[in-house]
């Protein structure tokens, strides 16, 4: 253990503060409280390292990693202490022993972890400071497990009362404020928030131009038939403004308007989850989201968004291999229909061939994954129309006919 002699004693100081921390743990405040530790002991401090703004969790923070590189595993550096606030400062990681990891390498290299805090160790109480010092370890990492699951479940709270838990309005909205007796106050811009605690923000229809564009993709999905690539092909032919600011519209883009439930007029959360020891977020399935309908003004209503999902289910492909729906369809043909009109190019395209069943109330569809030059095994399905709205049956099985004229080229099973 390094003691403390009439030398001149040199440290470097690291300083770290994140967002989920107070006022009292800035950036300013730590450096006059290590600054006023050192003199008081007769330290100079000849560098600083600093993360503001980062998490504790890991240690891939710039200002920990110049603090162990540049100054503590630098044999022609010559200083006795890194100086921190406590030892929340120095990291709150998942397993406390990462942390005592460190600290143990900057003593084999004879640098000294002191926090200011508490001081240094008394002569004879060094075994009491480092069981302190591991105690207080373990108690940073429960502080931000325990902190974490209090700002989800805040987040929840805060969208299942219809307001808005974070994050920038997508393509054609606007946030608004609201105060605490829910009246408007002001539009919100890019990155602006809330000035009271009491407040909350919300979302609103935006700009007329892109609330036309969001209706007609919406319009064009679901009464038309056309698919996302075919909405993205027409959109950039117009000049549309993506929502990434550019003029290049894609299927994803035009899919990610179509999926937003926010454009009914709901608020959602959890639709992606960051968990506080990683480094990257889960997309979530959409029985874990939290929705809630009527929250706001949307820009169109439910049904047409709940129809919109419908179809999408109806043709989803992953990685343009089509993934059929084992399940009855039992939605209404109007849907159906919809979904067929806006298949009939990429049928062609993918090798699909469908057959209207000798039962009028069913469809057969024959499957194959386009890979050239090897042997693709085909894939029966059987779609059961009954149990749907009778009025739509003849414009369907007519959409089949066609499409079975048109398909006539292919081969078939």
């Amino acid at each position: 253990m390094i003691t403390i002699s009439d030398e001149p004693q040199k440290a470097v100081a690291y300083y770290r503060h994140s967002a989920e921390d107070k006022q009292e743990n800035s950036v300013a405040i730590q450096r006059e409280y290590v600054e006023t530790f050192a003199k008081k002991h007769g330290i100079e401090i000849i560098a600083e390292c600093i993360d503001d703004g980062l998490t504790g969790t890991n240690a891939k923070r710039q200002g920990f990693q110049d603090l162990l590189n540049q100054w503590v595993n630098n044999p022609d550096v010559k200083f006795d202490y890194v100086l921190v606030l406590d030892v929340s400062r120095f990291g709150r990681f998942k397993n406390p022993n990462e942390a005592g990891s460190y600290v143990f390498q900057c003593c084999a290299n004879g640098r000294q972890v002191i926090y200011a805090k508490r001081g240094f160790p008394q002569k004879g109480q060094e075994l009491t400071y480092h069981i302190v010092e591991a105690v207080e370890r373990i108690q940073a990492t429960a502080f931000i497990t325990e902190l974490s699951e209090k700002v989800w479940y805040g987040q929840a709270k805060i969208t299942e009362q219809g307001y808005s838990a974070g994050g920038s309005a997508p393509y054609g909205l606007k946030r608004i404020l609201l105060d605490e007796q829910k009246r408007y106050q002001q539009d919100l811009k890019h990155g602006q928030g809330k000035f009271l605690s009491n407040q909350r923000v919300t979302f609103a229809p935006g700009d007329k131009k892109e609330q036309r564009i969001v209706t007609n993709i919406f319009e064009m999905y679901t009464e038309h038939g056309f698919m996302t690539s075919e909405i993205a092909a027409y959109l950039n032919k117009n000049k549309v403004r993506s929502p990434s600011g550019n003029m290049c519209w894609s299927s994803s883009s035009v899919l990610n308007v179509i999926h937003n439930p926010k454009y009914a007029g709901a608020t959602v959360f959890n639709r992606s989850s960051h968990k506080i020891y990683t480094d990257h977020s889960t997309t979530n399935s959409k029985a874990e989201w939290i929705v809630q309908y009527g929250a706001f003004q949307g820009i169109i209503d439910k049904t047409t968004f709940e129809k919109a999902q419908r179809i999408a289910s109806l043709r989803a492909t992953v990685n343009n291999k089509v993934t059929v729906i084992d399940q009855q369809v039992t939605t209404d043909l109007e849907d159906v229909a919809s979904f067929m009109r806006g298949w009939v190019k990429w049928l062609l395209d993918n090798c699909i061939v469908i057959r209207q069943s000798q039962q009028p109330e069913q469809v057969h569809m024959w499957v194959r994954t386009r890979k050239p030059f090897m042997n693709s095994d085909w894939q029966a399905k059987t779609y059961d129309l009954r149990d749907t709205r009778t009025k739509y049956t003849e414009t369907t099985h007519g959409l089949i006919s066609d499409m079975n004229r048109r398909l006539s080229t292919l081969k078939t099973l």
